[in-house]
């Protein structure tokens, strides 16, 4: 009985590994799938260390695993081209020797291609030592293709293919080339696939860098060779794709990571006639293939770069890669609105470039402003900010305050450049075309006038864990406003938006001289209750509710109030005041619970602290105290009657008697 053909190939070309060959094969051999779905075909390059003789081992184990040797062609491509000649799975994988694979790798990819009917599988590839691509890997892509995958931003050869899409397309590796030799192969075939899938959410494939090892990646190709190459993959890109924005994407991959990459800090170590040769042969494709829109997205130096290419400029751009690699910051031009980067040929006449390769306004990186506000009770603040950007600071920078709020509503307020950093003055009074602010909850941000990315405005940096210090209250046009600077934001409450807070007063609660059983309660409320101030005593959820009338007067410190309330103890007792727990609230009389705002206990314990005993004077009140209550800390006025004492006093004699006995 003939056995079925395998369900993967792994094809690896395999040029003097033998420190590493063993745990690549060991990667393959373990995988969830199933040894015995898998067929290795390894083709030995001509190794000189002993890598011959360990996949003769392991062929000699496992009859699944084939050792194939040839004499050294000096690249990856031809062994690669072998081992598709000799392979009989369904699907094909490339694996390098000096790489291995996650455990569930095979099994997670033919299960999506499967699922699919795809003909291309790329799993997610983690670097070791190394950068991996990440693009294509953002998102797990069922049915997708070379646009919605992203996939030209990985090229590599290491994807699970369906064999006969290669095999029956005449798909091969560049032979004799040592970078970019697997375009040839993976490029074509991306545009021939039906459907290409993405597994994003598990590491398929580690990418290593072997200390000792050269790759190619690092070398320096021949140009002909390389170029020639790159030109028959942008060439299938354009016979694929109709002239516009899609095909403006997939080509900047290639003018990106192919092209001006050699422009780039490399240009320098190139030798002067090599210099010619690469300039002359990046300025025919750019020439042929590239449009100013696929340059738009690219960043500023990189349009230079294309320029001077185009030009065929050899003095300049080694100018320009000099420039990049010394890290010099470029001092910014600041002419009214707009921003403009320093870079070499700014404005030069002999070059012509135009201000648009060089006007950073609308992508200068406000990610995050540390911030100052000081606020005066009448609602005027003075927002100070440091950019974390150097260039930011230059004077002459127009800056603005924008305040958002309910429905995307907003204000921009001017600024200036004062002598610390930009600055401005917010009156919360007539911010809104000299009418106050409107109610509701408002966020601050700052930008560069013609530009539309902002920053935070925030007392420390992103993430930070720092204090969030209250500014404090004030009342523009009479209306209350709370302002706070916290290390996320500067938040703006106004009008309804605003719950006032309520703490304890110094005098806090006291028994009030005489009999009777009195207690007064001081509260410092943030705002003036409208109406008549009322102090609700609440005890659960659901039950009875006290309200006891009380009077309010300027607390002292503009715009908070003292609000103080008189407990007789009888009268309560009378309207269903009983032994327990009961909670202290603020609010104008007949408040809905909604509108009441809580007592809080500053610096409270978090089990409670003893604010007022009273003398046993009447059955009622033998002892109070204020704790907090939970995670909020709500001032909680607890009640005992004698009975309840006497019983408590028992409890602990009898405890403490136990205690004796038992020593």
């Amino acid at each position: 009985m003939v056995p079925p053909p395998p369900v993967i190939s792994v094809v690896i070309a395999v040029y003097n590994a033998a420190d590493c060959l063993d745990e690549c094969l060991r990667s393959i051999a373990t995988q969830t799938i199933g040894f015995d779905a898998i067929e290795v075909v390894a083709v030995d390059d001509g190794s000189t260390d002993g890598s011959g003789e360990l996949l003769a081992e392991w062929a000699a184990r496992h009859p699944n695993v084939h050792a194939l040797r040839q004499a050294n062609s000096g690249a990856p491509g031809g062994p690669r081209n072998r081992g598709i000649d000799a392979s009989t799975g369904e699907y094909l994988f490339f694996a390098d020797p000096d790489d291995y694979l996650g455990p569930e790798a095979f099994e997670r990819m033919v299960a999506m291609a499967r699922r699919n009917d795809s003909d291309i599988v790329l799993g997610r590839i983690a670097g070791v030592g190394r950068i991996a691509p990440t693009r294509p890997f953002r998102r797990s892509v069922e049915n997708g293709d070379v646009l919605s995958t992203q996939a030209v931003w990985s090229l590599t050869a290491q994807k699970l293919f369906r064999r006969s899409l290669i095999v029956d397309n005449g798909l091969r590796f560049a032979e004799g080339v040592r970078l970019a030799e697997e375009q040839p192969l993976v490029v074509p075939a991306y545009f021939l696939a039906k459907t290409i899938s993405v597994v994003a959410d598990y590491d398929c494939y580690y990418l290593v860098l072997r200390s000792g090892h050269k790759h190619l990646t690092r070398q320096q190709p021949d140009p002909e060779r390389l170029f020639g190459i790159v030109g028959d993959a942008m060439r299938t890109v354009t016979e694929n794709t109709k002239p516009g924005p899609d095909r403006d994407a997939l080509l900047g991959r290639w003018v990106s990571m192919e092209i001006l990459h050699w422009f780039r800090r490399w240009f320098p170590d190139l030798p002067a006639d090599a210099r010619e040769r690469y300039i002359g042969l990046a300025a025919d494709l750019l020439d042929e293939y590239v449009t100013p829109e696929a340059l738009e997205p690219m960043p500023r130096l990189d349009r230079i770069r294309a320029t001077l290419i185009r030009r065929r400029r050899p003095d300049e751009l080694l100018r320009l890669a000099h420039f990049a690699r010394s890290g010099t910051r470029a001092a910014p031009v600041i002419e009214g609105d707009r921003v403009y980067a320093g870079y070499p040929y700014f404005r030069e006449p002999a070059y012509g470039m135009p201000d648009s390769y060089y006007d950073i306004t609308g992508e200068l990186a406000l990610d995050h402003c540390r911030a100052e506000v000081t606020a005066t009770p009448a609602g005027v603040l003075r927002v100070m900010w440091r950019p974390a950007v150097p260039a930011l600071r230059e004077p002459g920078l127009a800056w603005s305050v924008v305040l958002t709020g309910p429905a995307g509503r907003e204000y921009e307020v001017a600024g200036h450049q004062g002598p610390d950093g930009p600055e401005a003055t917010v009156d919360l009074a007539i911010v809104d075309g000299g009418a106050r602010i409107p109610d509701g909850r408002w966020t601050a941000h700052t930008k560069v006038r013609g530009s539309e990315r902002r920053a935070m405005l925030a007392i420390g940096d992103e993430g930070t864990a720092e204090a969030h210090p209250e500014l404090g209250a004030a009342l523009a046009a009479g209306v209350p406003v709370d302002i706070s600077l916290t290390a996320n934001a500067l938040v703006i409450k106004a009008g309804e938006a605003v719950r006032p807070r309520a703490e304890l007063a110094p005098e806090g609660v006291a028994w009030r001289p005489g009999r009777g059983g009195h207690l007064t309660v001081a509260v410092l409320c943030r705002w003036p209750v409208a109406g008549q101030p009322t102090l609700y005593l609440t005890r659960g959820a659901g039950g009875p509710i006290l309200a006891v009338p009380a009077t309010q007067q300027p607390g002292g410190a503009a715009p908070g109030v003292l609000v103080s309330a008189d407990l007789d103890a009888r009268a309560l007792a009378r309207a269903g005041l009983t032994p327990g727990r009961w909670q202290c609230t603020i609010g104008p009389a007949d408040a809905p619970p909604d509108r009441r705002v809580p007592v809080h206990a500053p610096g409270a314990g978090p089990t409670g602290r003893l604010v007022a005993r009273s003398p046993i004077a009447t059955p009622l009140w033998s002892m109070a105290w204020l704790e907090p209550a939970g995670r909020q800390r709500v001032l909680t006025l607890v009640i005992a009657d004698w009975r309840h004492v006497a019983r408590r006093l028992r409890q602990r004699g009898g405890r403490a008697l136990g205690r004796l006995r038992r020593t």
